[in-house]
């Protein structure tokens, strides 16, 4: 697998995948020419899949993703990330998979060791957006595919993705909009396969029952009024009076009403809920005033 100094230099590289053998296209502007020659070895039709794998990760060259059938993606990877790869591989191999053969020797029905994958890797969280509001949001986030996998009971299917929309409608979970229009959702609002208890009083107070659509404006990163520091911004319909972000900004900034917690904070200690929902209904009064 020789490449060139002037390739290794450009933007997007066309090379065969030293995991499946199909023609990927290799991001290269990060990618020093002398470390190429790591996964030289890896090019021998002879080496098994996993043995590449293995290969990749201990490497710290390159690791691709499917994308979809027939379709990949291959990320360079440093040494630190390669690190934190051997340190999962590890945690699966001492953890996860003697607990999953545990369950299955007490007589716990067997799941395909693709479902199980792909319900591991549903819980991982998804990307959010480089911001100031997403960080204090979340900072980290499940995507819909997490979500449906959280919300089910223990060792369940994961639910549909049409009960998660219908909770997202009617305002009883912390759903937020990206400005390229996907649905992500704070991991720390989930506990025992369900929302925190008490937030969906306070998020329903700023969105009442009877909203119709479920169509959120601005996504993060857009610009909002403020009003004693929160971030304030108008939703642009009238079935959803104030912005999702606004509303999640809100409830994770610390108040002196709540002792200067946050109301998340406040919910998560187990506190009083009557507390924080009579101070999201004076809220919302002040900010639809």
């Amino acid at each position: 697998m020789a490449v060139s100094k002037r390739q290794a230099k450009g933007r997007a590289l066309k090379t065969t995948s030293p995991v499946s053998g199909r023609f990927v296209s290799t991001t290269t502007d990060v990618v020093a020419p002398d470390r190429v020659a790591d996964v030289k070895v890896l090019d021998s039709q002879r080496a098994s899949q996993k043995g590449a794998r293995d290969k990749l990760i201990e490497g710290a060259a390159l690791l691709e993703v499917s994308t979809g059938p027939g379709r990949s993606e291959t990320f360079t990877i440093g040494d630190d990330l390669a690190a934190y790869l051997k340190a999962l591989r590890a945690q699966i191999d001492q953890v996860v998979l003697p607990s999953v053969l545990a369950r299955l020797l007490k007589g716990a029905a067997p799941i395909a060791p693709e479902k199980l994958a792909q319900r591991m890797l549903a819980v991982a969280p998804a990307p959010a957006p480089a911001n100031k509001m997403a960080a204090q949001v979340g900072p980290e986030y499940y995507d819909t595919n997490g979500v449906k996998t959280i919300l089910a009971g223990p060792g369940a299917e994961p639910i549909s993705k049409q009960a998660v929309e219908h909770r997202r409608n009617k305002h009883t979970i912390l759903a937020l909009q990206t400005t390229d229009r996907r649905w992500i959702y704070p991991t720390w609002q989930f506990r025992d396969h369900d929302v925190l208890p008490g937030l969906a009083d306070v998020l329903t107070t700023f969105h009442p029952p009877h909203a119709k659509r479920d169509q959120a404006a601005p996504s993060a990163g857009s610009e909002s009024e403020s009003r004693a520091g929160v971030p304030v911004a108008r939703s642009e319909t009238r079935d959803e009076p104030f912005s999702r972000w606004s509303v999640a900004t809100w409830v994770t900034t610390p108040l002196r009403d709540l002792d200067g917690l946050s109301v998340a904070r406040w919910l998560l200690e187990d506190r009083d809920r009557d507390r924080v929902v009579q101070l999201a209904r004076r809220t919302a009064a002040a900010w639809a005033a």
